[in-house]
């Protein structure tokens, strides 16, 4: 059965994440974090819009994808390349684009 208060607070729930995504699309264009960003290693996209990553809960091991070393996450949502390398080779650690 239809219920007009899930509903209402659907609602809400829109409202909070479009002004969510508003803030993000305004910090991917104007990079107010972008020294920092860029330090951590991290694309604009990676940096600003995919902020809230979602993966399975299970520790997992991956190897850096430019010099092998073996890295350590808390969940399935692995990065693609050690901090080091992502700075080194100028690539984003999580999608491997190429640094702005």
């Amino acid at each position: 059965m239809f219920n007009k208060e899930m509903a209402k607070q659907r609602k809400y729930d829109n409202k909070d994440h479009i002004d969510k995504m508003t803030t993000r699309l305004l910090n991917y264009y104007l990079d107010p974090n972008k020294k920092g960003r860029l330090a951590t290693g991290l694309c604009k996209h990676c940096g600003y819009i995919v902020i809230e990553r979602i993966g399975g809960a299970a520790i997992t091991m991956k190897n850096c994808e430019e010099c092998g070393e073996e890295m350590v996450f808390s969940n399935t949502n692995t990065d693609r390349l050690c901090q080091k390398c992502a700075v080194e080779v100028k690539h984003c650690k999580h999608c491997g684009q190429k640094l702005d």
